[in-house]
């Protein structure tokens, strides 16, 4: 296991992490005390070959439907991925509701991370991307205006080589 220092926030107690297989979450201050550092211990090689990130702030009303078709498509098509979640200070009920719809999951790696403060979606993607172990990551709003089924247009080219991100 490798401790890599992933993230630093201005809030304590504001970050919370779940459902992260071989990762926990290490949470230690920095000198000075109004900072929080967060350590991600990771395994040093990724495993994944594709992680999916899905930002979501007060999304509780279209995230289970987003779930399914992420869990769905990802199961058939890439078994091996990881989906993220991360809820960036919802006041409705959306970490919540992203924990449960997770069980049918299968042998996808899921995770639900959540903070208290509603820090911008920038913050919750860069927050996923921090977290993702898969050598291709790529993140989709929570209303899948863009289907999870373009993946491959994206993905294809990085993985066989004509793209270099």
């Amino acid at each position: 296991m490798t401790v890599v220092p992933s993230c630093v926030f201005k809030l304590a107690s504001d970050f919370h992490c779940q459902n992260i297989p071989q990762a926990y979450s290490d949470f230690r201050r920095s000198g000075n005390s109004s900072k929080l550092l967060c350590y991600i211990a990771i395994e040093a090689s990724m495993t994944a070959a594709l992680s999916v990130v899905i930002p979501a702030y007060n999304e509780a009303a279209r995230l289970g439907n987003t779930i399914r078709a992420v869990v769905n498509y990802l199961r058939q098509n890439a078994p091996d991925a990881e989906v993220i979640v991360v809820d960036d200070g919802s006041s409705d009920e959306t970490a919540e509701l992203a924990r449960p719809r997770f069980e049918d999951a299968g042998s996808l790696r899921t995770s639900v991370i959540s903070y208290k403060s509603n820090l911008g979606k920038g913050r919750a993607v860069r927050l996923g991307l921090v977290a993702a172990r898969g050598d291709v990551a790529l993140f989709s709003d929570a209303d899948l205006s863009t289907p999870i089924t373009e993946a491959p247009k994206l993905v294809e080219p990085i993985v066989n080589g004509p793209c270099d991100v």
